[in-house]
């Protein structure tokens, strides 16, 4: 059995009590854990309250409407996706919605396989952002871990009692200490990224190094 916290969580947002019952019916017989609302701040409510990964929201509803949940969903809850119900024959409203960042939309009346259809796709999105997120995440924790260690490694070369200098292929010199630069009488030039023959006069030593 599935770990309650790990469940779906969807917000059915409708004036009408037919369509919350059958959206409650069907998606949780699909498996999520199902809340409806019956207007706007009902569901904004909902929300600050539940980890709600998908939200079903009606377009046209009284008082505060569709468009003005959406622009608080988007607001308050970027992560969130959100579905427009929509009437029929009320398709510019839609494409207005997708405008102002909804998922996707579907219109009335609808039917079960409908509904289920839209849904899929809708998290199987979320799924794909959860991964690129997460992979993110693990990104910048690996180039931070980098960098630590390479700083690390710096203070470790920094307080070494020994000369090192070090040089790439090239014979530019990538890497040189205190101790170095002082036994090799550099002063205060810069050396780093420079041919090791530009910084020191002794070719000998030069071609030893190298």
């Amino acid at each position: 059995m599935a770990d309650k916290e790990s469940i779906p969580k969807i917000l059915v947002i409708d004036d009408e009590k037919d369509i919350r019952d059958g959206c409650e019916w069907i998606l949780s017989r699909m498996g999520y854990e199902v809340f409806c609302a019956e207007n706007g701040p009902d569901g904004l409510k909902i929300l600050e309250k539940e980890d709600i990964h998908l939200v079903l929201c009606d377009i046209k509803m009284p008082g505060m409407d569709g468009f003005d949940v959406l622009a608080k969903i988007k607001e308050q809850f970027p992560s969130v996706l959100v579905i427009m119900i929509t009437g029929f024959s009320t398709v510019e409203a839609a494409v207005e919605a997708m405008k102002k960042g909804a998922y996707d939309f579907i219109s009335k009346p609808f039917t079960p396989d409908g509904l289920r259809i839209v849904i899929k796709r809708a998290f199987e999105t979320l799924q794909l952002t959860l991964e690129a997120n997460a992979l993110k995440r693990e990104q910048q924790k690996n180039l931070i871990d980098l960098e630590t260690e390479q700083s690390r490694i710096r203070t470790i070369i920094e307080t070494l009692p020994h000369g090192l200098l070090v040089t790439n292929t090239l014979g530019q010199i990538v890497l040189m200490n205190p101790v170095a630069k002082k036994c090799l009488d550099l002063g205060t030039d810069n050396c780093l990224g420079k041919n090791i023959e530009l910084c020191i006069e002794d070719k000998g030593l030069c071609d030893y190094i190298i």
